[in-house]
């Protein structure tokens, strides 16, 4: 009788730290989140001077990125690395990039899809066609990979689909994926220095 209430206690108490454990790690893992960066150039690395951009943000920077729903494998791809990058931005700005993905096909009505998109078109992000294959028969979709980023209540568009004309789709993506922290931080850091600039001249 004894020793089964010495088996229970010790399985409880193992349960117990097999818990904690996991508690304490998921703890560690969202304070110290690291993408690993495979590529012998690091080009998927945060750069340094991004990083100290990101740590001197004294309000929050809002980027709403325009590439959601059903997407094929390549834009796909581009959606995971742009939402990796981000996390890794809100990481290292300490919550002050705050980021959300939307659909803009996915509006109520044509009319508020139509006013949505041209909205878009007009902040300088433009529409890709995408053409896909689903159960045999030829989808296409036009998608808007770009974002916009809001800071101090101005806004400004940024295109995330770059790439040499002469490219192929292919390496329009793997270009477009390379240049993701790029674009992004350059939008941030010309709409915190814009902002700046009018505290200095108010």
């Amino acid at each position: 009788m004894v020793n089964l209430k010495s088996r229970k206690l010790e399985s409880f108490l193992r349960f117990l730290i097999g818990l904690v454990a996991v508690i304490l790690l998921n703890i560690l893992a969202s304070s110290y989140f690291h993408r690993f960066d495979l590529t012998e150039e690091g080009r998927y690395s945060i750069k340094q001077p991004t990083k100290e951009m990101l740590r001197e943000l004294d309000d929050v920077v809002y980027v709403e990125v325009f590439l959601d729903g059903k997407l094929n494998s390549g834009f796909k791809r581009l959606q995971r690395s742009i939402r990796e990058t981000l996390e890794e931005f809100r990481v290292y700005s300490g919550d002050n990039i705050q980021y959300t993905f939307n659909d803009p096909s996915a509006a109520m009505s044509e009319k508020a899809r139509g006013e949505f998109m041209r909205a878009l078109m007009a902040k300088g992000i433009q529409p890709t066609n995408i053409i896909d294959e689903q159960n045999g028969n030829r989808v296409e979709k036009l998608v808007f990979p770009g974002a916009i980023v809001s800071y101090g209540g101005a806004e400004t568009g940024v295109m995330l689909l770059k790439g040499n004309k002469a490219a192929t789709a292919e390496e329009k993506l793997n270009q477009s994926i390379e240049g993701i922290e790029y674009e992004l931080a350059s939008a941030i850091r010309g709409m915190t220095s814009l902002e700046r600039k009018k505290n200095s001249l108010g």
